[in-house]
């Protein structure tokens, strides 16, 4: 199943940070699953794990400890853990995954007019499988222009509070919001 159709068909993507969490978020049956932090050892055990309850597990791979942070690193994890793909601010890494078939989310800290024109640079020159874009809650804020502009799944995440924050993100076009809040995973959209 692509990613697209993973995101329509639950929009609510965990964002899970520890084994607790993990094993939390896998009791909702999620298609997708975000991994924010830990170290390679950890991420071992949650892509074995969600691969196994057949989860497309996403790792922040910017905050993973213990493993290179380039394309010899991409290549181990995919080759020797299963993992299937990757969220990062790094373009060089995003283009370095996506030269190894992973799926690649681009992720972009929307704070001002600057770092806006820069992710839609970024977009543009990448085409990365879908967008993250924080904080979520900025989502419903954005121009008609910045949504034009992002042809991929656009995911919010970041300071989504509740399940109204959640649904006005997706009305103002989110194909997904990440949230490492549990009472919110099992929401249904």
């Amino acid at each position: 199943m692509e990613l697209s159709e993973k995101l329509k068909a639950h929009p609510i993507i965990p964002a899970v940070r520890d084994h607790a969490s993990l094993e939390a978020a896998l009791q909702h049956h999620p298609p997708t699953l975000m991994f924010l932090k830990g170290d390679i050892f950890e991420m071992e055990k949650v892509i074995e794990r969600t691969r196994k309850q057949q989860t497309l597990a996403l790792v922040h791979i910017d905050l993973v400890e213990g493993i290179g942070r380039d394309k010899a690193g991409l290549r181990y994890l995919r080759d020797n853990l299963g993992l299937e793909g990757v969220v990062s601010t790094r373009s060089q890494l995003l283009k370095e995954a996506q030269g190894l078939g992973l799926v690649t989310i681009l992720r972009l800290f929307l704070l001002d007019s600057a770092a806006y024109h820069t992710g839609i640079g970024l977009l543009h020159s990448l085409s990365p499988d879908a967008v993250e874009v924080l904080p979520g809650v900025v989502v419903p804020h954005l121009s008609e222009d910045f949504r034009r502009d992002v042809t991929k799944p656009l995911i919010a995440s970041g300071i989504l509070r509740n399940e109204t924050d959640i649904r006005e993100a997706l009305e103002a076009g989110a194909s997904a919001v990440s949230t490492s809040k549990s009472a919110l995973w099992g929401l249904r959209f």
